[in-house]
């Protein structure tokens, strides 16, 4: 993936930090540390509106700082996989552990969104 910026562009909430870390023409990857709910869902929303106007399809979503996904940020993260999916495209999640999964499963996307299961590192 060949890298637009020189160096990651973060976006701060109060209880958030988004990262983009990559990006190029079609594929952006963010990572995602903090709460995922209320502003901190407002902020994903305008990261990834970015991307996607920006003409990216393919967005990987970092979730392995994340301790909270409430049902605005679940929220957030299914619309952008289904606004890319009308594109051609998907959100894929990583770096989710079995709470976030959980969290997931009660706003009832755990089987909707594309997450890539741990790593052997992750697990740990």
């Amino acid at each position: 993936m060949t890298a637009l910026a020189t160096k990651p562009e973060a976006n701060r909430g109060p209880d958030v930090e988004i990262t983009t870390l990559h990006a190029d023409s079609t594929r952006a990857e963010v990572r995602v540390v903090g709460e995922l709910d209320g502003s901190a869902a407002v902020l994903l929303h305008e990261v990834i509106d970015g991307h996607v106007r920006a003409g990216r399809r393919y967005l990987r979503v970092d979730l392995g700082g994340v301790q909270r996904v409430g049902p605005s940020g679940a929220a957030t993260l299914a619309g952008a996989h289904d606004r890319l999916l009308a594109r051609r495209g998907t959100v894929i999640l990583t770096g989710v552990n079995a709470a976030l999964r959980k969290q997931f499963r009660e706003h009832g996307l755990a089987d909707r969104l594309l997450i890539v299961a741990p790593t052997a590192a992750e697990s740990i």
